[in-house]
């Protein structure tokens, strides 16, 4: 192959994995010029790598891949690695299938450049299909923070098995044993990963027994401390009735890029719905939300004072700290101790005032007009 039709076939060869990558995380499609440009310099490393007949010059391809896709995305490397073995590891699967299925059609030793052509055609079609597809995302994203230990091993197992299988058809079987040095490194390196995910995954494990313990001798104090005020005929103190009362309602559950995160309900400002993904701001920080539409959020949180004040937000009426008129159908909602405001559509305007009142009245607090 000239290296111009190395440089099209790598560039097309990156784009299907960015697009079957997004099934992981939507970072790696949200910026268009970034999800061009990747591919581009990583192309060009390759044809550079091809070019120099660099040996092992896929395994130093690899490694670019993921830096730059680590740097440019800003995701955590080790994210971008173990996603990047398992797509790669589904898409050389799929490349097997097709090569073995034009060689028993054509019958011939070698792929043509239309052939080739129409693989990666194909592949790209595929991972589009499957990358941009919502409700396969939904399914994977949780499942995938849920058991990432467990999905990065086999991630591993895929990715140096077809290491291997690559090598093999690229080395000619006569020369096979002067290179046994590098399918050594490859194995012990499929070994020290497979050890490494172990090691996690047993540390995982330990860690959630013990917390799994220790919220279970908290509710038996609790209990105890409960039975003994009742068999004393004493009541609790009001404060200790309240948080008692309101101790589930208060704390819900989020996947967030950083795992499943509990947040006070008290502490969120407002959700904005950003893309495919929602964005959850809080009081100390902005929580990525994953798998999860603004109406999910919305009833997740499942309160009355959190209602919608745009398509596509909605906000904390506790935090409303005033409002100001932009225009005959816009608003600035100002929130309060942060200097930032968030919109409200006249659509809602009139729904969201009732309900403010409502919520005023309702705490015994004094209605300031906004």
């Amino acid at each position: 192959m000239t290296w111009y039709e190395t440089l099209i076939g790598s560039f097309f060869e990156i784009l299907t994995l960015l697009f079957f990558m997004n099934i992981f995380n939507s970072k790696y499609l949200e910026n268009k010029y970034i999800v061009i440009l990747l591919p581009l310099i990583t192309a060009v490393i390759i044809v550079a790598t091809d070019t120099l007949m660099v040996p092992v010059g896929y395994l130093i391809n690899y490694a670019a891949i993921i830096i730059l896709f680590s740097l440019l995305l800003k995701i955590n490397i080790m994210e971008v690695f173990f996603e990047f073995l398992f797509s790669s590891a589904i898409i050389l699967l799929f490349q097997t299938i097709l090569i073995y299925i034009s060689s028993n059609i054509g019958a011939q030793p070698m792929m043509t450049r239309t052939e080739i052509a129409i693989h990666l055609l194909l592949i790209l079609i595929v991972s589009i299909v499957v990358g941009r597809n919502r409700k396969l995302q939904l399914k994977v994203r949780p499942f995938y923070r849920k058991y990432k230990i467990q999905t990065e091993l086999i991630a591993v197992n895929l990715f140096v098995l077809s290491i291997i299988c690559l090598y093999i058809w690229d080395t000619d079987l006569s020369v096979y044993n002067e290179n046994i040095i590098v399918i050594t490194a490859i194995t012990l390196l499929w070994f020290v990963l497979n050890a490494y995910l172990l090691k996690k995954l047993t540390d995982d494990y330990k860690q959630k027994k013990i917390i799994a313990l220790h919220e279970q001798n908290i509710l038996m104090s609790k209990d105890l401390i409960n039975t003994s005020f009742e068999e004393m005929n004493i009541d609790l103190p009001n404060e200790m009735v309240k948080n008692k009362d309101n101790e589930k309602g208060k704390m819900v559950f989020f996947t967030t890029d950083e795992g499943e995160i509990l947040v006070n309900i008290e502490e969120i400002y407002y959700a904005e719905k950003k893309h495919n993904y929602c964005l959850l701001h809080t009081s100390s920080k902005v929580l990525r939300l994953i798998g999860i539409s603004l109406k999910e959020v919305m009833d997740t949180i499942n309160v009355e004072f959190f209602i919608k004040c745009h398509k596509f937000l909605a906000i904390n009426m506790k935090k409303i700290d005033g409002i100001r008129n932009l225009n005959n159908k816009q608003y600035a909602i100002l929130l309060k101790d942060k200097k930032e405001s968030v919109y409200l559509d006249s659509k809602y305007y009139q729904e969201l005032i009732c309900k403010y009142k409502h919520l005023v009245n309702k705490e015994g607090e004094e209605y300031e007009s906004l």
